[in-house]
């Protein structure tokens, strides 16, 4: 750090050299050898500055005697003014005449040169201003001001040069001639006395990154000061995670380049010998909580190598626990003994109760646009309920749920009797209008589009509205329809929804499909977990302009079909979120029937089990079943448009409705009375910045869709299983991820359709 200091100042120094201030000359005062009597003070030379200000200044009175000493004072407090460049005493028959230089009054500032940082905050951080006093050390000060705003930057080669130019009536234009010079890269970091940790380990484990061509995204690898520092506690940090306790990280020595665009970054270290955990006991006061039950809570174990973390683990669990039984107050804290001759560590953790409590007052916080009661009724607590920590997660998990409130923390405070909290419930809205867009590729229907624009929180009661629409060159689609989640303040939602498709035919589809109807659902919630929803739909199909060149199935549909069914689903949800969940799982179960009034007769039932595991804090790997099967009732066949159609993003390296039972003399792709497809995938971070969301993805898709009734020879059906792979990548923007996947397929039939390359930009269903 000495080595940068002395760096910055001889560019501060070189900065001001060089410049010529007017003509001013040297500050001088006559000598006066022994004590003298004043009788008249006389001012000669100033302008603008009073007389008297000047005589009030020196403080010195008519008919006292000076010394040399005292007119010393009285010149340095008239120089320390700042208002004069140039000051002379001289004594002669006790008159004391002050002649006097003034500095120059300052017209305008002018900043020049300046594309980084704009002028306004510049010119704030200027002591020198227009209508003020110019002095050459304002103007030093000002362009250290300058480098300083520069170099927090990242900009250490900054050049500033001050040029004066003189006005009449001693006035002065002050310009501030700024070179920027590039931003001051990371060119090495170098670690030093590291033998347990390899020096890539270590880079991995700062913020701070060696400048290389293909980081262009983010600003790691320009030099910060604050990170730097930073780095030095991560360092420690990674070091107690990883078995060595007393490991101590020097004081990072920094560099600059004689260049000012390159830093080389040094960190010595002292690692100390490597720990394991030695014996773990648990000493509590509680009465109604044993030592044992405590145990299962220690995230480690007798032998493993020492890791801080884990203790901290260890410690936020067993308050979690106790936090469940009404102990809101409850701390536990541990204490460590070092055994130095075989390198353990036994730990001892000593818990305290602070006394049962219960919620008092529930506080609702940072929701100007919301009703209170939106927010109240997704808490799992309400006031007068024994406090529960696991219950304050579950309702911070709800809460987030909801799609359009973010940042929500809840935090105690005692309340009013020693056994009472208070939860302040703190939370950051977002825009709840939500417009997304989404657009791909694909060999049917070539460029697809999807849009949608919805109202998630209308007039903050957390009811939605919303429109979707989907447009190609084959299909033309919208929907309607408004939720309610809790209908006429009951704890049963409701969804009406309008809908109408009109599906042209192709080289691919050989018929036009026309639907339209509405549908009205109601669901409940059978335990905290548990959810349940039924839905009644009424639709018009319409099956025209078959293709003479047709499979004699597809023939077989023409016509106006009413559907009338209901349907049930239920799910029982652990997921930690809705939204890119990283742990948890999800099972749901659906059966449709279609009844009368009604042409049709059938039932489907599916199947779906997701759940997701964090490999590392950053790498997440997903795992999805679904199945499905639909069977005709009373002597009907399921007609072609009510069977299962996969591929695309439900069968990936497929094209949609890619694979299935096909008439092999058209290559009409006929649909499936039953499926199955499981799909692997794991999300990693791919080293860009948090604040950008991006993550890369690769996965694995295998599935089957078979089964038809009435086929003859022409049908071909193997029932075999498919296999997709790839990779991909997805962006969180703010209409929604943008996702990008490139595909290809491991096994398929001849008669399948492959799709390579997948891109959309918002949510695609």
């Amino acid at each position: 750090m000495k080595s940068l200091q002395s760096r910055l100042l001889t560019v501060i120094s070189l900065a001001i050299i060089g410049w010529t201030l007017l003509a001013t000359p040297a500050l001088a005062q006559s000598l006066i050898t022994k004590p003298a009597l004043i009788t008249q003070i006389v001012v000669t030379g100033n302008q603008r500055i009073e007389h008297a200000t000047i005589k009030n200044q020196i403080n010195l009175s008519l008919g006292t005697v000076i010394s040399p000493d005292t007119l010393n004072r009285a010149f340095k407090r008239l120089f320390d003014t700042g208002y004069f460049n140039d000051i002379v005493f001289s004594l002669q028959d006790s008159i004391l005449t002050i002649k006097v230089r003034e500095n120059p009054h300052i017209n305008y500032v002018v900043i020049e040169g300046n594309r980084r940082i704009k002028d306004d905050p510049l010119l704030a951080s200027l002591s020198s201003k227009p209508r003020g006093t110019y002095t050459v050390r304002n103007v030093q000060q000002d362009v250290k001001r300058i480098l300083q705003l520069y170099s927090a930057s990242g900009r250490f080669a900054t050049r500033v040069t001050p040029k004066v130019i003189p006005l009449e009536h001693n006035r002065v234009n002050l310009v501030f001639e700024i070179n920027e010079g590039p931003l001051a890269s990371i060119q090495r970091i170098v670690f030093i006395g590291n033998k347990h940790i390899n020096d890539s380990t270590l880079l991995d484990a700062i913020s701070s990154q060696e400048d290389f061509w293909y980081r262009f995204v983010g600003s790691r690898t320009t030099f910060d000061q604050g990170r730097v520092a930073v780095d030095r506690d991560l360092l420690a940090r990674y070091y107690k995670n990883h078995g060595f306790p007393h490991a101590k990280i020097h004081e990072p020595q920094v560099e600059l380049s004689p260049s000012g665009t390159d830093f080389y970054i040094s960190f010595t270290i002292e690692e100390g010998p490597l720990y394991r955990f030695g014996d773990t006991s648990i000493v509590s006061d509680i009465q109604d909580i044993s030592p044992s039950s405590l145990k299962p809570f220690v995230a480690y174990s007798k032998g493993q190598v020492y890791n801080n973390s884990k203790i901290q683990d260890s410690l936020t669990r067993i308050q979690e626990y106790l936090g469940t039984h009404a102990y809101a107050f409850a701390q536990a804290t541990p204490s460590l003994s070092f055994n130095e001759e075989n390198s353990t560590v036994d730990v001892t953790i000593t818990t305290q109760s602070g006394g049962t409590a219960f919620i008092e007052k529930i506080n609702i916080q940072g929701n100007s646009r919301t009703w209170d009661n939106v927010i109240r009724r997704e808490m799992r607590l309400q006031e007068g309920d024994i406090f529960d920590s696991s219950r304050i997660r579950r309702s911070v998990s709800r809460i987030q749920n909801l799609g359009y409130l973010k940042d929500v923390n809840v935090s105690t405070v005692p309340g009013s009797f020693p056994d009472s909290v208070i939860l302040n419930t703190s939370v950051k809205e977002q825009p709840s209008n939500k417009v997304s867009f989404a657009v791909g590729y694909s060999t049917t229907e070539q460029i697809i589009a999807k849009g949608s624009l919805s109202e998630q929180n209308i007039l903050g009661t957390g009811n939605s509205v919303g429109i979707e629409g989907q447009i190609s060159s084959q299909r033309l689609s919208g929907t309607i329809f408004y939720h309610e989640p809790y209908f006429l303040d009951s704890h049963v939602s409701s969804t009406f929804r309008l809908f109408s498709s009109d599906n042209r035919s192709s080289k691919y589809r050989t018929y036009d499909f026309y639907r339209y109807g509405g549908s009205v659902s109601f669901g409940y919630e059978l335990g905290e977990f548990l959810r349940q929803s039924w839905t009644y739909t009424i639709d018009k199909r319409t099956v025209s302009n078959i293709s003479d060149a047709s499979s004699i199935y597809v023939k077989s549909q023409k016509g106006e079909t009413l559907v009338t069914s209901l349907k049930q689903n239920i799910s029982y949800d652990r997921r930690d979120k809705n939204i890119n969940p990283s742990s948890g799982y999800r099972i749901s179960f659906s059966s449709e029937y279609a009844m009368t009034p009604g042409d049709a007769r059938y039932i489907e039932i599916q199947g779906s089990t997701q759940a997701y595991y964090p490999l590392t804090p950053s790498t997440i790997l997903g795992a999805r079943i679904n199945a499905g099967h639909i069977s005709g009732l009373e002597g009907q066949n399921v007609r072609l448009v009510d069977r299962f159609y996969k591929g695309g993003f439900t069968l990936r390296g497929f094209d949609f409705a890619g694979v299935g039972p096909r008439d092999s003399s058209t290559k009409d792709n006929l649909g499936g009375q039953n499926f199955a497809i499981l799909s692997l995938s794991v999300r990693f971070d791919l080293g860009f910045p948090k604040e950008y969301n991006i993550q890369g993805i690769v996965y694995s898709d295998i599935g089957t869709v078979t089964g038809i009734e009435d086929k003859n020879q022409n049908v071909v059906d193997t029932g075999s299983i498919r296999m997709g792979y790839g990779f991909g990548f997805e962006w969180v923007t703010p209409i929604g991820p943008l996702v990008m996947l490139f595909s290809s397929t491991a096994i398929k039939e001849d008669l399948d359709e492959e799709r390579g390359f997948l891109f959309t930009i918002g949510h695609i269903n």
